[in-house]
């Protein structure tokens, strides 16, 4: 596979990513449609715009909206 941005991979393949693996894709995954939001919301200071995303998208974070939607 070279085209990482077009990933097809068979289902034997996915099922074979480990469940760790799968929480680092979806972390990323989480960061950056919450990067996005922050961009099209009109925010432009980068240091800011990086404290922002580090505070919502920390575990601790994730955890405590897990709690809320339950």
């Amino acid at each position: 596979m070279t085209d990482y941005f077009a990933v097809q991979l068979p289902p034997e393949q996915i099922r074979a990513i480990s469940s760790i693996g799968l929480a680092h894709i979806g972390d990323a995954v989480y960061e950056l449609l919450y990067r996005s939001k922050l961009c099209t919301d009109g925010h432009t200071a980068v240091a800011e715009m990086h404290r922002m995303t580090v505070a919502f998208v920390r575990a601790e974070a994730q955890a405590e909206a897990t709690a809320k939607l339950l």
